[in-house]
């Protein structure tokens, strides 16, 4: 009889894992990149709200990023001065965090209907690094040069997704939920200092 216990819980734990593995197999599709970047700009609307006290008790790793009023406000924390356009396509700037001890300021922008939506993501930091945040593989990845130095533009179906460059010795993003067209993206990054 304990024989047949065994065998019944042997054969079980290999019907659930036989399962298990089925199921990974299934796996998941590849998201385009126009998925990618939604989810992406759900995240960072995510990342933008306070962290919330862990209910289990364990701990959470502190939200580096803190809201401030202006741009004004941000430089005073971080040291970087950004100007940045009050509207990018049809959003309008919404909100301005900074990390203190990164010097890095982020400026959000949405529309005035849905102020939660983040439609486009600009940051600026002292770095030589890429700060976008943005790991996404794009099909269309190619540099253009401005009057300023070269710009990496990121996208699809000709479509930019994400901008990147070097000023001096400060870096830029531009993050786009939804796309820009090349000609509109270059004439927001002129804007931007």
């Amino acid at each position: 009889m304990r024989r047949d216990r065994r065998r019944v819980s042997v054969t079980a734990l290999g019907l659930m894992l036989a399962i298990g593995a089925l199921t990974a197999c299934g796996g998941k599709q590849a998201e385009s990149p126009a998925e990618s970047q939604t989810a992406a700009s759900a995240e960072i609307t995510q990342a933008a709200e306070s962290t919330a006290a862990a209910t289990d008790g364990t701990e959470q790793a502190a939200n580096p990023w803190i809201d401030v009023r202006d741009l004004k406000e941000a430089l005073k924390e971080t040291g970087v001065e950004l100007k940045a356009p009050e509207k990018i396509g049809d959003f309008h700037l919404s909100h301005v965090q900074a990390i203190q001890d990164g010097g890095i300021v982020q400026v959000f922008y949405g529309s005035l209907a849905d102020q939660t939506e983040t439609q486009a993501l600009l940051r600026k930091a002292k770095s030589m690094e890429d700060i976008s945040g943005d790991y996404t593989v794009y099909p269309e990845d190619r540099r253009v040069s401005d009057s300023e130095g070269e710009v990496r533009l990121r996208g699809q179906d000709g479509r930019v997704y994400l901008a990147t460059w070097q000023r001096g010795d400060y870096a830029y993003s531009l993050s786009l939920a939804q796309g820009m067209e090349e000609a509109k993206v270059m004439e927001v990054i002129a804007e931007i200092q």
